[in-house]
């Protein structure tokens, strides 16, 4: 296979100009996404990655809501937020901010949040595609192949 070169910055306005479009005829059914974020602990690069995302997902029309703890807090105050969030008919994404401290349990964080679908695009591509993936390797290779 030959190396392809992408332009990233022309990919990036391809992506978001799909998602303010989908975001739009959810719309028209009285339905806006809206996406929660949680991160714990003060990490600055954690901390600035979690506003770019909330950013960029009002800019294309999603909700944001960014939930912001200590590093102290237990893991039963955040299966508490997210276990609320799941039950959130305006909630349709949670992004929880890795890494957690190592007294929580990581794995029993994300397995609470519930898989909530909406469609958005003819082809059957959902939102949970978008806000759901496991890394950005997938979401990049979601793009490409598309």
């Amino acid at each position: 296979m030959t190396a392809k070169i992408i332009d990233g910055k022309a990919l990036a306005t391809k992506v978001r100009n799909e998602v303010s479009k989908a975001v739009l005829e959810l719309n028209k059914n009285n339905i806006t996404p809206g996406l929660a974020t949680i991160i714990v602990g003060n990490d600055a690069a954690s901390s600035i990655y979690i506003k770019n995302k909330g950013k960029s997902a009002k800019e294309v029309g999603i909700k944001s809501l960014q939930y912001s703890f200590p590093e102290s807090v237990s893991e039963d105050e955040l299966l508490k937020l997210i276990n609320g969030l799941n039950l959130n008919n305006d909630i349709h994404g949670i992004l929880v901010q890795l890494p957690l401290p190592k007294k929580i349990n990581s794995e029993i964080i994300l397995n609470a949040i519930a898989g909530k679908l909406l469609p958005i695009y003819g082809n059957g591509m959902q939102i949970r595609d978008w806000l759901y993936v496991e890394d950005h390797a997938d979401a990049l290779t979601k793009v490409l192949l598309k």
